[in-house]
C-alpha cells in the first residue's frame, strides 16, 4: 500500500510515522509530504531515509491512503481532489468536521 503522510516533518506527522511504524501498517511505500519548506528534509520510517516532498496532487498520484496533519486551509485545498482520484483522505484537522457529507 502507498501511504501518504502530510505534514510528515510536523509534531503530528512524525507521531504517525511512528504510530505506522508500531503497528505494523502495511507500507509498501511511504510517501512523506510537507510544505516547501521542508522540501528534501529526511524522515526515518522502517529503518530508511525518506525524503520530503512538496505536497501536491502531483504527488499524491497512486497514494491509496494519505494521512493529513496540515492546516484546515491547506487541507481544504487538496484534499477533495485527491479524495475525487481515489485517495483515501484521513484528515485530523478541522476543514471537514462540520460538513454532513464527510464521515467523522
Amino acid at each position: 500500500m502507498r501511504v501518504g503522510v502530510v505534514g510528515a516533518t510536523g509534531a503530528v506527522g512524525r507521531e504517525m510515522l511512528r504510530i505506522l511504524e508500531e503497528r505494523s501498517f502495511p507500507v509498501d511505500e511511504l510517501i512523506p509530504l510537507a510544505s516547501e519548506r521542508s522540501a528534501g528534509t529526511r524522515v526515518r520510517f522502517q529503518g530508511e531515509d525518506h525524503a520530503v516532498r512538496v505536497l501536491s496532487l502531483d504527488a499524491l498520484r497512486g497514494v491509496d491512503v494519505a494521512l493529513s496533519s496540515c492546516g484546515g486551509a491547506v487541507a481544504k485545498g487538496w484534499i477533495p481532489q485527491a479524495a475525487e482520484a481515489g485517495t483515501v483522505c484521513i484528515d485530523n484537522s478541522s476543514a471537514f468536521r462540520m460538513e454532513p457529507h464527510v464521515a467523522l
